[in-house]
């Protein structure tokens, strides 16, 4: 997909740091990097398939300057941002690029109480890269997948299958705690060609054959 050209009002500034990004809707959380900013709009990139106006949260893993009254020297904070354009970017360390504009708390999306809590859970679970194959089954079926990160609230894996955002799955990790008859039942919330990101549900008791006749 071709880059919109934009007929801008703010001078971007060329600036690349590391960012975690928040999806408000899903809880989604991706790792990336922001590659330029202005006072309204950044363009970051990340290997999460995130949709056209969807809303963020972006953090910024190591601000590199502190707040300013001067909206056109607008400095960087963390902040929420809604996304208006993707592209993919197969040359690149990251799968796709994205251009943001800047929200407000009060602009655009209506962010309530509940929806700034996230923030805090943001901040306690961002996802760490791990490499571990992971085995799970859902609907009378089994798989085999490569975790790429993990964290409290969810993870990250690589597979070819097909899944549908709020699929039920049950997994199992080898040689972790999540072995040995406990299983871990997790929620679909994102997936793209490379694979699946889910949502964990608890524990359970159990193995893959009992999983599977329960599904």
């Amino acid at each position: 997909m071709n880059t919109p050209i934009e007929k801008r009002k703010n001078i971007r500034n060329i600036l690349k740091v590391p960012i975690i990004v928040k999806e408000l809707e899903t809880g989604s959380i991706y790792r990336g990097r922001m590659t330029n900013y202005s006072a309204s709009g950044i363009c970051l990139e990340t290997d999460g398939g995130l949709d056209l106006n969807v809303a963020l949260f972006v953090r910024f893993e190591s601000p590199p300057y502190s707040a300013s009254a001067d909206p056109s020297s607008r400095t960087l904070e963390n902040l929420f941002a809604k996304i208006r354009w993707k592209e993919e970017t197969r040359a690149n360390f990251f799968s796709f690029r994205y251009g943001a504009s800047i929200l407000s708390a009060e602009s655009e999306i209506n962010l309530n109480r509940n929806k700034f809590r996230m923030i805090k859970d943001f901040r306690k679970h961002p996802r760490k890269p791990y490499s571990k194959t992971v085995y799970f089954t859902t609907e009378n079926q089994y798989f085999e997948g490569s975790i790429t990160d993990i964290s409290k609230e969810g993870m990250f894996f690589n597979t070819q299958d097909s899944f549908s955002v709020g699929q039920i799955i049950r997994l199992v990790i080898p040689g972790t705690k999540i072995d040995n008859g406990i299983m871990l039942k997790a929620e679909v919330v994102r997936f793209n060609e490379k694979g699946v990101g889910v949502k964990f549900n608890g524990l359970m008791k159990g193995n893959m054959t009992q999983a599977s006749t329960h599904s």
